[in-house]
């Protein structure tokens, strides 16, 4: 079985509502539901995060907006030949991405809301050596516009994932674009976790159970709605 590792963080979410009243406090940030992910499919893993991070959540009803209230201490993801496949999901850019002869997967939410808090106008870019390491990007459709050109069409020939919330999911394979319909989970109390679920249940399926990238994201799609309904009987109260 391949050795996976995780490079994420925990944070503590407070949620308030779009007049700024406190609504309540949950353990939260993306390693908080990559491992949750991970030991309900029963896979094995290493976890390895950074220092826990403050995130304020404002919930309009429809999706949410946070805003980091933590400095980022900055750590560089260090492997080893007993990595067959690291996971990379970050809050900021508290984990640097090096090159690796192991698979790296990556979602690029953090360092694309790095850019966004810190009023960054450039693009997100890899070295080449980094890039070359990456087997597969997530990313939501605006993050997606934080990327160069070419990181996107390169990424494209290996497994790019594209979300748009309750929208469909485009995944590129091997220079192939498939469409995952999504089912939206109405009445939510929020969505936070869904794509850090969604991303550790497709990895989980592509390593582990050998799924092709179309048919781990149609598995991980199902997974994360059933967390989503999960998350509205338990969290909803």
């Amino acid at each position: 079985m391949k050795s996976i590792t995780v490079f994420s963080t925990m944070a503590i979410d407070n949620f308030y509502d779009i007049n700024g009243t406190f609504l309540r406090q949950r353990k939260g940030g993306p390693a908080f539901y990559i491992r949750q992910a991970l030991e309900d499919l029963a896979v094995t893993y290493d976890l390895k995060i950074a220092k826990t991070m403050k995130v304020d959540i404002t919930v309009n009803g429809k999706d949410e907006s946070g805003f980091i209230k933590s400095r980022p201490v900055q750590k560089k993801i260090y492997t080893d030949l007993r990595q067959d496949v690291i996971i990379v999901s970050t809050i900021l850019n508290e984990w640097e991405l090096v090159p690796s002869k192991s698979l790296l997967f990556v979602d690029i939410q953090g360092y694309a809301r790095f850019y966004r808090q810190q009023k960054i106008q450039r693009k997100i870019k890899f070295t080449t050596r980094i890039l070359d390491s990456i087997a597969a990007i997530k990313a939501t459709s605006e993050e997606a516009c934080q990327m160069e050109i070419q990181t996107l069409e390169k990424m494209k020939r290996k497994q790019l994932i594209i979300t748009r919330g309750s929208g469909n999911i485009t995944v590129w394979a091997e220079s192939r674009a498939y469409e995952i319909p999504v089912q939206p989970v109405y009445d939510l109390p929020d969505s936070v976790g869904a794509g850090d679920t969604w991303f550790s249940a497709y990895v989980s399926y592509v390593i582990v159970n050998n799924f092709f990238p179309v048919n781990a994201a149609n598995a991980a799609t199902l997974y994360t709605r059933n967390f989503l309904e999960r998350k509205k009987i338990y969290e909803g109260k």
